[in-house]
């Protein structure tokens, strides 16, 4: 969360090309505390939660943390159903927060952005999209 608000209500105020940049960072934040993982970009998007170290007691934290910030209720397989970043935060921008995650077209949206890439190369990224360079 930030200043004490729901991850939710500060979503809903940003413009959809900051949405998912944020929401990334935030749902490998807390993978990251949980892991111990000091660089961001150390957890791998497209590798179990679970062969990078997390426990059944870890999800089920994990779990807690993204229904209270995000206002959803999650199914208590769901971090065994989507054991990646990747697929995890599909699942999550799809089904569970499709109206902020919508795309313009009213098509939904799908993992675009290379979440591997390194911080700087993530934000030009990002920037290019949002400023259609």
């Amino acid at each position: 969360m930030t200043d004490n608000k729901p991850i939710i209500d500060v979503l809903s105020n940003m413009n959809r090309s900051e949405r998912f940049v944020f929401f990334e960072r935030f749902v490998r934040d807390q993978f990251n505390k949980h892991l111990h993982i000091v660089s961001p970009n150390n957890l791998l998007s497209d590798v179990s939660f679970f062969e990078q170290g997390l426990t059944s007691l870890g999800a089920t934290e994990i779990q807690y943390q993204l229904e209270h910030a995000c206002s959803i209720k999650l199914n208590s397989t769901t971090l065994f159903n989507f054991p990646t970043l990747e697929s995890l935060l599909t699942h999550l921008t799809e089904q569970q927060l499709p109206t902020l995650f919508d795309a313009p077209s009213g098509k939904k949206t799908t993992n675009k952005h290379d979440l591997s890439l390194p911080e700087d190369l993530y934000a030009k990224h990002v920037l290019s999209d949002i400023f259609n360079l």
